[in-house]
């Protein structure tokens, strides 16, 4: 070959190489803009992701507002931060996901008996959490009470009965929690305590009415004008025989109060 030829196949080669180094080589500036723009963006959470994690702090307030009083309106604020039907959403999963018998399944049921959700029905989860055979775990029936005064509290009479059929059956704190819980009852309305004493076995009432007077925080004043709106209410056909018993019921509760004092 000639030095000629050699040299021309030399060139060809070089402008060969140059041709695949144009096609190949670096990125156009407008690809390079659009790879630093896709980088620079955030990076979405995945919609499963984000879910668990809303579910999570529903969750953690659902626990503060049933459970602390400390802490209670501050996570019902916050619950009701949330859209109604996102929080409902919210709350109908996490319960479907729970285990028969953890406790979460009654806290979840009272946020929605405060939702006012299917209120009855929730209800009903909450009254048999305080059944002697409840079978929710570390979910003791003092606390139990506790839910059902705060929806007593908001209006529901109709809990009464159930918070009455329990006085037989307590003892220690739970005796004292429930003393707490009639003596609030009564003086929030005695008319409707002494309605819901009348669906109750008199084995519970006579115990409702010893909780009731050995409350510490009744006071002789109180007991006086206990005893008056009784006598006043004998004449009333809807409440009229409870009336009449508790009133016999009194002076010998009384006794025992003061025999204990001494």
């Amino acid at each position: 070959m000639t030095t000629v030829n050699r040299l021309v196949l030399y060139l060809s080669l070089i402008f060969g190489a140059w041709l695949v180094a144009c096609h190949t080589g670096p990125k156009s500036a407008q690809s390079l803009t659009a790879e630093a723009n896709s980088l620079s963006k955030p990076q979405s959470t995945p919609a499963s992701e984000q879910v668990g994690n809303s579910d999570k702090e529903v969750i953690k307030l659902v626990n503060q507002f049933a459970s602390s009083a400390n802490e209670a309106d501050a996570a019902w604020k916050q619950l009701q931060s949330y859209p109604r039907q996102e929080l409902i959403t919210s709350l109908l999963r996490l319960q479907q996901a729970l285990a028969a018998d953890d406790r979460q399944r009654v806290l979840i049921s009272f946020a929605l008996c405060n939702l006012n959700y299917e209120y009855e029905k929730n209800r009903a989860v909450v009254v048999s959490s305080l059944s002697e055979q409840t079978h929710y775990k570390d979910f003791d029936a003092e606390w139990a009470a506790s839910l059902l005064e705060s929806l007593m509290k908001r209006g529901d009479k109709n809990v009464l009965p159930s918070l009455f059929s329990v006085a037989p059956r307590s003892d220690g704190s739970f005796a004292e929690e429930l003393g707490g819980v009639y003596l609030n009852a009564w003086h929030s309305d005695p008319k409707e305590f002494l309605m819901g004493l009348k669906s109750v076995p008199i084995k519970a009432r006579r115990s409702v009415y010893f909780l009731l007077l050995n409350d510490e925080l009744l006071t002789d004043a109180d007991t006086t004008k206990m005893k008056a709106y009784l006598r006043s209410a004998e004449h009333d056909s809807a409440i009229g025989r409870i009336a009449k018993e508790m009133l016999t019921a009194i002076p010998r509760l009384e006794e025992e109060r003061k025999r204990n004092q001494e």
